[in-house]
């Protein structure tokens, strides 16, 4: 399907990778690994033909479609929705539509009859008259609501986009399913999606993922950019690439050992018999013969090797906040909070996308300021606030040296201290003097958690620390956090990271603070209130409550709640009906008619559900 044929690629005299020979096949399974900076975005860029300039060949077949999802999608149309840009992977469906809309205006003339029966049995037989729905369906597995759906991208975040678009991509079904780190702006019940998906992909996909978990359900085939070389590992997925990584590695350097040795022998026999002309010939024998041995070079990359210190401070209180209200308009996203957090304390903030955690670690960093209440600093306890690549923004210009020395902590260091500390962060030798523009994801977190763990903090507070770095980086980080002294906060969604370092969960609910002993105890509310969870995404759900009402007014209310209960039964078993009518063998104005009640059904059943929700609120 595709051949890349000694293929090498290289900003500067130093090549990213060289010689490369690969090919994909047909129900190909990739996992594309590397350390950051290996070249893995590049090397998808080249596949899908967003990089056209390396040296190589590449070859692919004929009327081959690809279908490329980047880390960041900043091309679509500001006035386009999600919805409208779904609708272009059934260009084709939809021109066929038209003209079926068009043929059955025409059927008082009988010579139209065969072509409107052939297109409608064509488009029956493949159930893609309700192509509108499936839009809706993906879409809203992937975290977009149906306000959301219907939004111009120019209203929407960095992730919304993303989302839209891997919602396209599925939707439009490459040959060549390309995506790069699709998971980052996924909460955990998308990603299962996102899996689910894959592991039913009748085509070939190669995927980049720091996801071990994603990588061993669906894949088949592991590419690995090490010490830049690719290495291809068939019928295997992660971790049994891990396993025959390790083997290969050992078995290389036992060949490389012997041969050494091999070396060693001769050369011992060549000094020693070297004066005597009666082995002159032997000694020519033995110089020839290791002329001719080829070394093996064992790959090697360089070691990241950082450690985290906190500060001499052996305070046990670091922060605190008490009544702490936030909120963007007249509603709080954020109401009477009171926390706290202590030496030692492994605190995660989890949840679905959108209910206020970054908005919660920006008030407590002072980035925010608080509508009511305050945030305390204990015994100048000092923050280390990791905000993903925010603090490189205004930076492209700067070498990675720079913007490392630029602090008070680095002025402190010598440049060859300085030089040092970065080497541990995986920024060695020419490596600090590349732009920052030209990092990786994976470099840039490395870049700013260099800087972070430079200040000795007191407490660590950590929005996503994991997104973007690779596998090697993450186990590195993950042994760091664990062996820190200080406070942790952090907000993630990956579920290793997550049950390897926290030790308390909490999440967000009705404006405040919810807690659980074990993450499982959260996964499962998901499960439990999958419905009520979406809801809460919207913004217009929560209400101010009351502290008291008469009984006569919660009589009223209660009353109420048990008829919004009901009109909501039987809306779930109207939706039920024409999710099972959508599998029928249905005419082209059935499914109009059943598209148009299902999206009102929909509607209503959000609205009820919304307004039980603020009943319950009030009386609770």
């Amino acid at each position: 399907m595709l051949s890349l044929i000694n293929l090498s690629f290289g900003y500067t005299d130093q090549k990213l990778f060289s010689k490369v020979n690969i090919n994909i096949y047909p129900n190909d399974k990739i996992g594309l690994v590397g350390r950051n900076g290996s070249g893995k975005t590049t090397l998808l860029k080249i596949l899908a033909d967003e990089i056209r300039e390396y040296d190589g060949e590449k070859v692919l077949s004929s009327y081959l479609s690809i279908g490329f999802l980047p880390q960041e999608v900043n091309f679509l149309q500001e006035d386009f929705t999600p919805f409208l840009l779904c609708k272009q992977a059934f260009k084709d469906i939809e021109a066929k539509i038209n003209r079926l809309e068009y043929l059955s205006s025409k059927l008082d003339d009988p010579i139209y009859h065969q072509e409107y029966d052939n297109l409608l049995n064509e488009l029956d037989k493949s159930n893609l008259l309700s192509y509108e729905y499936k839009i809706r369906i993906t879409l809203s597995n992937l975290g977009l609501s149906l306000n959301d759906i219907n939004k111009p991208f120019r209203e929407l975040s960095s992730g919304y986009k993303v989302r839209a678009y891997l919602g396209y991509l599925m939707l439009l079904y490459p040959d060549i399913l390309m995506l790069d780190e699709p998971t980052n702006y996924l909460d955990i019940d998308a990603i299962q999606y996102l899996i689910d998906f894959l592991k039913s992909y009748e085509k070939s996909f190669i995927i980049i993922s720091h996801d071990k978990n994603l990588l061993d359900s669906v894949t088949n085939k592991i590419w690995d950019l090490f010490a830049n070389n690719l290495y291809v590992y068939s019928n295997c997925n992660y971790s049994n690439f891990l396993l025959r990584k390790q083997e290969f590695l050992e078995n290389l350097e036992k060949t490389s050992k012997n041969i050494e040795k091999k070396i060693k022998q001769q050369m011992e026999f060549i000094n020693r018999f070297r004066a005597k002309e009666s082995k002159a010939s032997s000694v020519q024998s033995r110089i020839k013969m290791i002329e001719k041995i080829e070394k093996i070079e064992i790959p090697k990359e360089d070691s990241i090797n950082f450690k985290i210190k906190s500060s001499n401070n052996r305070f046990s209180n670091i922060l605190s906040c008490e009544n702490l209200c936030f909120g963007f308009t007249n509603q709080y996203l954020l109401e009477k909070i009171h926390f706290s957090i202590l030496r030692g304390d492994r605190i995660f903030l989890i949840g679905k996308n959108g209910i206020g955690k970054t908005t919660f670690l920006r008030l407590l960093v002072g980035q925010l300021i608080p509508k009511e209440g305050k945030v305390t600093i204990h015994n100048n306890s000092k923050i280390g606030y990791f905000e993903q690549n925010a603090a490189l923004q205004e930076n492209f210009a700067s070498t990675v040296y720079e913007f490392f020395s630029n602090s008070e902590d680095a002025q402190k260091l010598s440049e060859t201290e300085r030089k040092k500390f970065l080497g541990n962060f995986g920024f060695s030798g020419i490596e600090v003097e590349k732009n920052i523009s030209f990092l990786s994801g994976g470099e840039k977190v490395r870049l700013i958690l260099s800087k972070i763990f430079l200040s000795n903090p007191d407490i660590l507070i950590l929005d996503e620390p994991t997104t973007h770095l690779d596998i090697d980086t993450k186990e590195i980080l993950i042994e760091n956090l664990n062996s820190y002294d200080g406070a942790i906060l952090a907000v993630s969604h990956d579920i290793d990271f997550i049950r390897r370092v926290a030790q308390k969960y909490v999440t967000i609910e009705n404006k405040n603070l919810s807690w659980f002993d074990e993450i499982t105890q959260y996964l499962e509310k998901i499960q439990i209130k999958e419905k009520e969870q979406k809801l809460k995404k919207k913004e217009n759900t929560n209400v101010t409550i009351k502290p008291t009402i008469s009984t006569n007014k919660r009589q009223q209310i209660e009353k109420q709640i048990l008829e919004y209960e009901k009109e909501i039964i039987t809306i779930e078993k109207k939706i039920k009906e024409i999710e099972r009518r959508f599998a029928e063998n249905l005419s082209f104005s059935e499914i109009q008619d059943l598209n148009k009640e299902y999206e009102e059904l929909n509607i209503k059943y959000e609205d009820l559900f919304s307004k039980l929700i603020e009943l319950e609120n009030i009386i609770r």
